[in-house]
C-alpha cells in the first residue's frame, strides 16, 4: 500500500508539471508573438502551439486516471473495513 500512495503522490506532481507547462508554452507564444521580417515571411514560434496541446493533453490524462485511482481506492476500502 506504500507504493502505490508513492505512485499517487509522484502521479499527482506530475500532472501538475504537465498543465504548468502547458501554461508556460501558451504564455511564451503570446509574449513573443509574431512578426513579418524583411522579406514577406511570418516569423512565429509555432512549435509552442503543438508542444502546448501535447502538455495539455498529458496533464488531463494524468488527472483523470489520478481521480479514477483514488476513487476506485476509496471504494475497496469502504467495502473491505465494512
Amino acid at each position: 500500500m506504500i507504493k502505490l500512495e508513492k505512485s499517487i503522490k509522484t502521479s499527482t506532481w506530475l500532472g501538475v508539471i504537465f498543465l504548468i507547462c502547458a501554461i508556460f508554452c501558451l504564455g511564451a507564444y503570446t509574449i513573443i508573438g509574431q512578426e513579418i521580417d524583411a522579406q514577406g515571411f511570418l516569423q512565429e514560434p509555432f512549435f509552442l502551439v503543438p508542444l502546448f496541446w501535447l502538455f495539455l493533453l498529458l496533464g488531463v490524462i494524468t488527472v483523470v486516471v489520478n481521480v479514477i485511482t483514488r476513487i476506485v481506492r476509496s471504494n475497496r476500502r469502504k467495502t473491505t473495513a465494512g
